[in-house]
């Protein structure tokens, strides 16, 4: 469904009633205000320092006395406003045959002369135009040979009379725009029979005119005007057949006192029976209340379709005021003072479609339902209401507008909460506008009585916050619009806007969403689901985090605003969604830099950036070297990579480092960024050698052992202890060799060892006998009876290997074991340093073990001291470790 387009004619009206000048300068065509702009574009110096361009000259503001009578001769356009000139000098203007456009407003010019006649000279002259001169009296003849012109100005001069009788604007007949506005005429009859055939606008506004005769407009009798604008006349009389030989379209009367007395309001629409009027314009009239039946004359206007009533200050309105205007599309009540609006206010208005009351009332307090009761036999399409003082909306005030599409509410003192049934029976609704009301809340059923609504204006309402159970936005599958900016909002639901799915607009600036995205806690992704979104505006929010989700699925986003916050970095890719972006603002934020990592995707496809304003940027390699490089190229020759970079060299300026404090972006060196020099290379290898040296390090550490262990496993399995043979006789020696061994040693290993320690030699050194291995263990191999000293020294003798089990209970032992630890330490002076192996099963100190049994762990070689492991893991390397000490050569 689309909003019905109002009437040509509305549109117009609008123009002529704001300023009827501005009406006959704007819908005429005019080149010549075309012209004058590109006048300056190449200027070409003349003579008489006029700017020519394009076969149009502009002299204005010279001081010139006279015509200029060396410009090129194929002039279409001569300017000469504001000059000193006291006549056109035709007999100059000869010189330019193919003038079309002649404008000399501003001057000193009294009087035209038909022996002066410009169009005697110009036979191709389309427009004059000699408003603020001193023109008092048009002479007879004067436009004798004005055939081609089609628009006459003679506004602001002080032409006091014309004679009808000389038909002075007979010989017009191309003529289509006639102002005469804004000087001294008393009467609008400017000639006794038909003329001017193709006029179209006439305005006599702001002359002297106070009274309308009965053959003033027998001079365009018949003819079919667009407009004849009478304002600012102080009308006085409407004789009876005033109207009735002329045919138009529009009628102003705006600024003429017809509201005192009333009578004159009557007399009017008597005269205007019958007309094929389309539109009326009474603003500023002084008409203060518009009493019943005031229109009925109008009854007999069928094509009657507008009519302005706005600044009046209208304060009442009485019932049936409007009948007879049954075929009126567009009421205009703007900028009165209604005190209430009555169920049978606009009763009769059967065709109204459109219904201005902007400003209408300061005070219209609450709209009831019975309030535009009135209208529920109206088609209206347009309602407006706002800045009237409305403070409530009642449960169905619009049920009588079934048919409205646009509602306008902005700018009043609404202060309720909206629970749905205020908009019960505007099904058809397309727009809503509410911005700028004292304080509107919102709940889950806010608009479910406006499924058909596109556009929702909710600006500056203090709507603080949208965390109701189910969106107030739910069922909105055609809103394309939605502005909620200016709120100081700080709350929204992940599942706000998720079900507007056609949405295209989304404003939400000016509000406070920061707290939404703070890596704190779980960002509100709020924009999910928006697939539609077309442009999106984020600015003065206080953002300084952006989850790198934000804008993930906006694939359709051409604008992004985030203006005004207090962004420093971006996560990379967060940009990278938005693969239809064209418009990106980052104005006003605290960026520093612009890394590719970030920007480089989306700056591929961008149209606009605006970055550059407020943004203190540092002017280092790694914050600005791709990105100053990236601004130069953008910013050169339009075409392929072309973006339009607003004060690229005066916007983006550096802050840090001091270095290049307040310098252009665009001056930042990047050559010492590239590639780092030819020590990259060496960087890269010394990286990668103190990082493998470190990992290998590292392992050593903490799983060296490992190595180790598998290390001595494999060489003493490939090639084997270097080590006596068992004395329980061992095959693989020689028999020789046996034998004498067998001879010198009894036992490989001497075992010294405390009573407690005992169930450790069982378990970790008995399964060595097993490998062939002979131990001598004193609870088990000391015979009864024998003497312990010694049998100690007897069996140490014969021992290959004496192993020393150290621990703290070693230390509280008999003066026996110390003795055999002391013939261990003899034994290793005398003889081997290898022959004796100390096993510490406790953490015990050097100086300790040397107080203890005056041994020292240096004494012996490192393969020889044994420290039991803290690492449980490390057992085995332990046990291959003593192995390979009681077992080699």
């Amino acid at each position: 469904m689309v909003v019905a387009e109002r009437p040509a004619y509305s549109r117009a009206i609008f123009k002529i009633t704001w300023t009827p000048l501005l009406l006959l300068l704007l819908l005429v065509p005019q080149p010549s205000l075309l012209v004058q702009v590109a006048s300056y574009v190449l200027p070409a110096t003349t003579p008489h320092s006029c700017y020519v361009f394009n076969h149009t000259a502009d002299c204005r503001h010279r001081q010139l006395s006279h015509v200029p009578d060396n410009l090129p001769t194929d002039l279409t356009s001569l300017l000469l406003e504001h000059n000193r000139l006291h006549s056109l000098q035709s007999h100059l203007l000869a010189r330019y045959p193919a003038l079309r456009y002649l404008e000399a407003g501003y001057n000193s010019i009294s009087q035209i002369s038909p022996n002066d006649n410009p169009c005697a000279v110009l036979p191709n002259l389309a427009v004059l135009s000699i408003p603020h001169n001193q023109l008092g009296k048009l002479h007879s003849g004067v436009f004798a040979s004005c055939s081609e012109l089609t628009e006459l100005d003679l506004s602001f001069n002080t032409l006091q009379r014309t004679s009808a009788e000389e038909n002075i604007f007979a010989t017009l007949t191309n003529l289509t725009v006639l102002n005469i506005t804004h000087n001294h005429l008393q009467t609008v009859k400017i000639g006794t029979f038909k003329q001017l055939p193709e006029l179209r606008y006439l305005n006599y506004s702001n002359n002297i005119i106070h009274t309308l005769r009965d053959q003033d407009f027998v001079f365009v009798q018949n003819v079919s005007l667009y407009a004849i604008d009478l304002s600012r006349n102080p009308l006085q009389t409407f004789a009876d057949g005033c109207f009735k030989h002329v045919l138009f379209d529009l009628l102003v009367l705006d600024s003429t006192a017809l509201g005192s007395p009333a009578t004159k309001l009557t007399s009017l629409c008597q005269q205007l029976q019958g007309a094929p009027l389309k539109a009326l314009s009474l603003r500023n009239v002084q008409l203060r209340s518009v009493k019943s039946q005031s229109f009925r004359y109008l009854s007999s206007c069928p094509l009657l379709a507008r009519l302005d009533l706005s600044h009046n200050g209208l304060t009442a309105i009485d019932d049936d005021a409007f009948t007879g205007l049954q075929n009126l599309e567009e009421l205009v009540l703007e900028g009165n003072n209604l005190l209430k609006i009555s169920g049978n206010t606009f009763r009769g208005l059967s065709a109204l479609k459109y219904l201005h009351m902007a400003n209408s009332s300061r005070s219209l307090g609450a709209i009831g339902k019975d309030t535009l009761s009135s209208l529920s036999q109206s088609p209206l399409l347009y309602l407006n209401l706002s800045r009237s003082g409305i403070t409530k909306i009642s449960k169905g005030a619009f049920q009588s507008t079934p048919l409205l599409q646009r509602l306008d509410l902005g700018m009043n003192k609404l202060n309720q909460r909206l629970m749905g049934n205020e908009f019960a029976g505007l099904s058809a609704v397309l727009d809503i506008y509410m911005s700028y009301n004292t304080y509107v809340m919102l709940t889950s059923g806010s608009f479910a009585n406006t499924p058909s609504l596109r556009r929702l204006w909710l600006s500056r309402t203090r709507l603080t916050s949208l965390d109701s159970e189910r969106s107030p936005f739910y069922g909105l599958v055609n809103l394309t619009y939605l502005d909620l900016s200016n709120n100081n909002m700080n709350k929204v639901l992940g599942d706000t806007f998720r079900g507007l799915a056609a949405l295209q607009t989304l404003k939400l600036g000016h509000n406070n969403l920061a707290r939404l995205w703070k890596h704190n806690n779980p960002p509100v992704l709020y924009l999910d689901g928006l697939r539609q979104l077309r442009s999106l505006e984020l600015l003065f929010n206080g953002f300084d985090e952006v989850p790198a989700a934000a804008f993930a699925g906006l694939s359709n986003l051409r604008s992004l605003d985030m203006n005004s916050n207090n962004m420093d970095k971006f996560p990379p890719g967060v940009f990278n969604p938005l693969t239809s972006l064209a418009s990106l603002d980052l104005r006003r934020n605290l960026i520093t830099g612009v890394q590719e990592e970030v920007f480089g995707e989306v700056f591929g496809h961008l149209d606009d950036l605006w970055l550059g304003t407020r943004n203190p940027f540092d002017c280092t390699c790694d914050s600005l070297g791709w990105f100053a490089n990236w601004l130069r190229n953008a910013t050169g020759s339009p075409g392929h990579g072309h973006v339009h970079v607003p004060g690229a060299d005066t916007e983006y300026v550096c802050r840090t480092p001091p270095s290049y404090f307040n310098t252009s972006v665009l001056a930042f060196d990047t050559l010492a960024c590239k590639d780092h020099a030819p020590f990259f290379v060496m960087y890269v290898v010394s990286q990668s050698a103190l990082l493998s040296v470190v990992v290998v390090a590292l392992f050593v550490h903490f799983q060296g052992w490992r190595l180790e262990y598998f290390a001595s496993v494999l060489v003493h399995r490939v090639l084997g202890y270097e080590s006596l043979p068992s004395v329980s006789g061992g095959e693989e020696e020689g028999q020789e060799e046996g034998a004498a061994r067998r001879a010198q040693y009894s036992y490989d290993v001497f075992v010294i060892c405390s009573s407690e320690d005992e169930h450790w030699t069982s378990r970790h050194l008995e399964p060595l006998e097993e490998d062939g291995m002979k131990l001598w263990l004193e609870e088990r191999d000391l015979l009864g009876g024998e003497v312990r000293a010694e049998a100690y020294s007897t069996c140490m003798h014969q021992s290959r290997r004496v192993l020393v089990v150290v621990t703290r209970a070693l230390f509280r032992d008999t003066y026996y074991r110390k003795f055999a630890v002391a013939q261990a330490q003899k034994r290793a002076i005398e003889q081997n340093r290898d022959d004796v192996v100390l096993a510490l099963l406790e953490d015990i100190p050097e100086f300790e073990l040397h107080h203890k049994l005056c041994l020292r762990a240096a004494m012996f070689p490192r393969r020889c001291v044994l420290r039991w492991p803290q690492d449980p893991t490390r057992l085995p390397l332990f046990l291959q470790q003593l192995r390979v000490a009681l077992g080699s050569a």
